[in-house]
């Protein structure tokens, strides 16, 4: 943080102690209640000191003017489609104006905040303080109180804060504490011989060459090479780490020419890779991810973002922090992200930090999931608006929905009084897939044969496959989908998630309560999602999930990002527009009308149909047409 310039704001604050005379208006809690319990514990002490952050809010005039700017370089049809801005360009845009700082710090000082106690983030987008537990009380108009998490640990916070009402647009969160976040990538697999032979039946498992026939995808010449500018970087957490020799037995079978290869390090705060232990839930998912990314995408180079060193396992948001120094600034928080330097003494800890230190790489892709309850709405707001910026600069993410249809990738739901977790009930979104600003990305699998016909044999070369349904195994691994219950369906999308609700005889007026119909619908793409071959520990691994497809579809898209880059165009960006332009859509997808899926105590919430459904999304992606259509874009 930045102490506030003379300047910029200091000179202007004047205590007023009109705080407590005014009108107040309620903030959001900074902690959502799905991950807590309700109940409170030990009041905190009036003389303990704290350290808040109070974000300034986007008004809706600029939170406008921000999606308009994302249409205005998304819209395939609009004029000025792929003029990217650049980082300084769009810190430059979401800073707020000098009045909304002012105000909010005279408000501050004239509450009891010491003057010199203020900070002022960077892009000016939080104002930061310590001060004891008792004037944070009468400045918030909220006892603060411990309470206990779902894991059993303590947070300190209150359940809401009040501000006074004429900065009521002003300021968008109170954030003194947060829990950890919880990112998980439930990759389901089953162990099987390893191949003894390069061909694979595609009928019954995934390989490279299973996908490029699927797919329409055209393999690159092994000796090719890339644009200087191209990139796809796959988000991996500290301790999540792919190993050498399993990737040259899987390239040694599926990609010769990338024996040998590995992914760029991209090494953010520490960027720990564990070797010291073989097991899968370090080794399977970095495994996949890197197989699939460098076989199918070369001749792009593929980025391993290893975010976190060995005590503090990295998060998203430590990601987008080292994309953006601003970002890293203000929209951290010690007891929820890590910070570094990492106060812990290890020797494979980071004692320095990443902020803004890297360009982030033209596709991302990622693989963790969490539930949009784990979060606080302005901390998902927060993150969700910096994939927004990205978009701005041309970068493509893509975030799996995960496997548990309805329900969170643990198998959780919503408690409709309570807004804790429980078993079943109301429904739950994912995210960042739930991010309008995201390209969210489905599973499926290939319809069941009939017990009364033959199993179709599966012959090299002959692209003649099974017809592909919604993900869904036994009820227990499905595709998720839905709608978010924080943000609303993007102008892209909302013509289109209400046509589909509006034709499923299932969904009756009394499913409604169960989740949001106006919200923003997921997922918006898919592709194959099962018994894909994962080298692991000298055998092969047949896996499934959202996982699987994800990547597939960000190796698609950097191919498409190369070869427009080396004819002198810009990056596709943010890709939801294009996907859902009615001229482009038929060429890019093949719809997927067969499947369901439930969870939280629904069997077949959500079925496929035509056009876009909340399973498949628009449906799954032809390379050659997601190829011809980015060569013919501006």
């Amino acid at each position: 943080m930045f102490p506030l310039t003379h300047f910029v704001l200091l000179a202007s604050v004047v205590p007023t102690g009109l705080g407590y005379l005014m009108g107040r208006t309620a903030v959001p809690p900074a902690i959502s209640p799905a991950t807590q319990s309700r109940q409170k514990r030990a009041p905190v002490n009036d003389n303990q000191v704290l350290h808040f952050h109070v974000g300034l809010g986007l008004d809706e005039t600029r939170q406008d003017a921000a999606i308009r700017a994302l249409l205005s370089v998304s819209d395939p049809d609009a004029p000025t489609y792929g003029r990217h801005w650049t980082a300084t360009e769009t810190a430059e845009f979401f800073a707020p104006p000098k009045h909304q700082i002012r105000e909010v710090a005279q408000w501050l000082t004239g509450s009891g905040v010491p003057r010199k106690a203020l900070r002022l983030s960077p892009d000016r987008t939080r104002l930061s303080f310590r001060t004891t537990a008792g004037v944070a009380k009468r400045l918030f108009d909220a006892p603060l109180y411990q309470h206990a998490r779902r894991d059993g640990q303590l947070t300190t916070g209150a359940e809401g804060y009040s501000v006074p009402q004429h900065l009521a647009n002003h300021i968008d969160c109170i954030l003194p504490t947060y829990p950890r976040q919880i990112l998980t990538n439930k990759t389901t697999s089953h162990m099987m011989a390893r191949a003894a032979t390069l061909v694979v039946d595609c009928f019954r498992y995934m390989s490279p060459q299973c996908i490029r026939e699927l797919y329409n995808v055209e393999e690159a010449p092994a000796h090719d090479q890339p644009h200087p500018s191209s990139s796809l970087g796959v988000f991996t957490p500290s301790w999540q780490t792919y190993l050498p020799d399993d990737m040259d037995t899987f390239f040694a079978d599926f990609a010769p020419h990338l024996i040998g290869k590995r992914p760029r390090l991209m090494a953010v705060n520490g960027g720990y890779r564990q070797t010291d232990y073989k097991l899968t839930p370090f080794n399977l998912e970095a495994n996949l991810d890197y197989q699939y990314t460098m076989a199918l995408a070369h001749p792009v180079p593929v980025v391993d973002i290893q975010v976190g060193d060995y005590t503090q396992i990295g998060t998203l948001n430590n990601m987008l922090g080292a994309f953006d120094s601003h970002y890293c600034d203000t929209a951290l928080d010690a007891n929820f992200d890590p910070i570094w330097p990492n106060p812990t003494s290890h020797p494979s800890n980071y004692n320095g930090s990443d902020c803004g230190r890297y360009t982030p790489p033209r596709v991302i892709t990622i693989q963790h999931v969490g539930n949009e309850a784990e979060f606080s709405p302005a901390y998902a707001r927060r993150q969700c608006l910096e994939f927004l910026k990205l978009g701005l600069q041309g970068v493509t993410v893509l975030a799996a929905t995960g496997d548990r249809g309805t329900a969170d990738q643990l198998g959780s739901c919503i408690d409709p009084l309570t807004g804790n977790y429980t078993g079943r009930v109301l429904f739950s979104s994912t995210f960042p897939a739930s991010c309008p600003w995201v390209t969210s990305v489905g599973g499926t699998s290939f319809l069941p044969t009939p017990l009364s016909s033959s199993p179709p044999k599966y012959t090299p070369g002959s692209r003649n496959f099974p017809p592909e349904s919604a993900l869904n195994i036994n009820n227990r691994t499905m595709s998720s989908g839905g709608f978010s219950r924080l943000f609303p369906a993007p102008w892209y999308q909302s013509h289109l998630t209400r046509s589909y609700l509006d034709s499923i005889p299932p969904i009756k007026p009394e499913h409604i309560k169960y989740f949001n119909p106006q919200g923003r619908g997921y997922p918006d793409i898919s592709a194959h999602a099962t018994n894909y071959l994962v080298s692991l520990y000298g055998t092969y691994r047949a896996v499934h999930g959202t996982s699987a497809s994800t990547p597939v579809i960000a190796a698609m898209v950097a191919r498409v990002n190369d070869e427009r880059l080396r004819a002198g165009k810009r990056t596709l960006g943010f890709l939801n527009p294009v996907l859902y332009n009615p001229r482009h859509r038929a060429k890019i997808v093949r719809e997927i009308e067969a499947g369901a899926v439930g969870g939280c105590g629904q069997v077949a919430a959500f079925p496929a149909r035509k056009g876009w459904d909340a399973v498949t999304g628009l449906g799954v992606v032809d390379f050659g047409g997601l190829r011809t259509v980015g060569a013919n874009l501006a």
